[in-house]
């Protein structure tokens, strides 16, 4: 699989620090923020599975970048940073 054009297949999962940030943060429950991830535009692009890419979605006036990597073709969201 190409995990660069297939990410949005890929079955998501968070971190505890991840999903802490979207909900108090950003006021996003998961479901919204898996929405966000799968219309997402590639920031940095996922050299091979392991390695660190980045994601980012706007979300009204806000703009979130969410650093992931894949792992057994799952997309894993390590954390999620508002964009300047």
């Amino acid at each position: 699989m190409d995990a660069l054009r297939d990410f949005q297949s890929l079955p998501i999962i968070f971190t505890k620090h991840a999903a802490l940030m979207l909900i108090e943060r950003f006021e996003l429950d998961l479901s919204e923020a898996k929405h966000c991830i799968k219309t997402a535009k590639i920031d940095k692009p996922f050299e091979k599975d392991g390695s660190i890419g980045t994601l980012q979605s706007n979300i009204g006036e806000c703009r979130i970048k969410f650093v992931c990597t894949i792992k057994r073709n799952t997309l894993v969201v390590i954390t999620v940073e508002e964009c300047k």
